[in-house]
């Protein structure tokens, strides 16, 4: 999600006013985030915070047969 939108890792946590470690520990599936961090990111990146929170997004259609 933060590739897509353009932020390197270094952009999006000073954006996001997070340390770069943080924000790599959430990338690497290891995620011990509370609701105040998890709220920066969400803004940093313009979505809303069940994006963060939710199940993945598919972006591609399934065709029925």
């Amino acid at each position: 999600m933060r590739a897509a939108r353009g932020f390197s890792r270094d952009a999006l946590s000073e954006y996001a006013e997070l340390s770069r470690n943080y924000v790599t520990r959430l990338e690497s599936q290891k995620p011990n985030a509370d609701l105040k961090h998890l709220e920066k990111l969400a803004h940093a990146l313009d979505i809303p915070i069940s994006r963060l929170i939710g199940p993945p997004a598919c972006d591609h259609k399934v065709s029925k047969r």
